[in-house]
C-alpha cells in the first residue's frame, strides 16, 4: 500500500521564499519554487564562467581564453550569459575590472611577446581609438601588406623595378602603369611609397 502524498513547506534554494511541495516528489525535485528559479540556479554566474575559461601562461603572463573564439582567435561569450548577444571576452573582462568602455574607444592588446587575441589579462589591454588600434597594428606588422593581401596586383620585385624605372626620369607614371597592367593610381601610390612601404 502506497503512502499518501502530503504537501509540506520548503524553502526555495534560489530565491529563499517559502513554498509548498509534495512530500513524495521525485528525487531532487522540490528544491525550487518555480521553473524560473530552477533555470536560474543552473546558470553559472558570469565571473565563475570567465574564470573557468582562462589558462595562465606562466612564460608570457597572458591569461589565455580557452572557450569559444572567432577565427582570428578573439574569445567569445554567448548571449546566455551576457544577455545582449555574443560579446568579446577581453571586453567583458576589461569592464569587470575597469567599468564601462567609453563610447568611441576600443580595447587593444599589448602582450609582451606580441599581441595575443586570446589574452584577457587586463595588464595586457589598453583603451584606444580605432586609429590608435590601426597604428598599433601597423607598427607591430600585424596588418597584411604587399603580397600578403589577397587582392595584390603587384609584388616586391615589380614595385622595386617600377621605382627604379621611374627614377631614371624618361618615363611617365602612366606609361609604367600601362606596362605593368595596373591603374595609374596603383602605380603612383607604389612608386611614391604611399603603398608597399616595406619595399626598399
Amino acid at each position: 500500500m502506497s503512502r499518501p502524498r502530503t504537501r509540506i513547506e520548503a524553502i526555495c534554494q534560489q530565491c529563499g521564499i517559502t513554498f509548498f511541495r509534495w512530500s513524495l516528489g521525485k528525487k531532487g525535485k522540490g528544491k525550487f519554487c518555480s521553473t524560473a528559479c530552477h533555470l536560474a540556479a543552473r546558470q553559472t554566474p558570469l565571473v565563475d564562467f570567465i574564470r573557468s575559461r582562462i589558462r595562465i601562461d606562466e612564460a608570457t603572463g597572458c591569461h589565455l581564453w580557452t572557450g569559444d573564439a572567432t577565427t582570428a582567435g578573439y574569445g567569445l561569450v554567448g548571449k546566455r550569459l551576457v544577455g545582449d548577444g555574443t560579446r568579446y571576452a577581453h571586453r567583458i573582462v576589461w569592464e569587470m575590472a575597469n567599468g564601462p568602455i567609453p563610447d568611441g574607444l576600443m580595447i587593444c592588446h599589448n602582450c609582451p611577446t606580441g599581441d595575443n587575441p586570446r589574452c584577457v589579462n587586463t595588464a595586457h589591454l589598453f583603451l584606444g581609438t580605432q586609429t590608435d588600434n590601426m597604428q598599433d597594428a601597423s607598427k607591430k606588422r600585424r596588418l597584411r601588406y604587399g603580397t600578403g593581401r589577397s587582392n595584390a596586383k603587384l609584388n616586391d620585385l615589380l614595385v622595386k623595378w617600377m621605382r627604379e624605372r621611374y627614377a631614371v626620369g624618361d618615363i611617365s607614371t602612366q606609361k609604367i602603369a600601362d606596362e605593368v597592367g595596373v591603374t595609374y593610381a596603383t602605380a603612383y601610390l607604389a612608386i611614391h611609397k604611399k603603398t608597399w612601404q616595406h619595399v626598399v
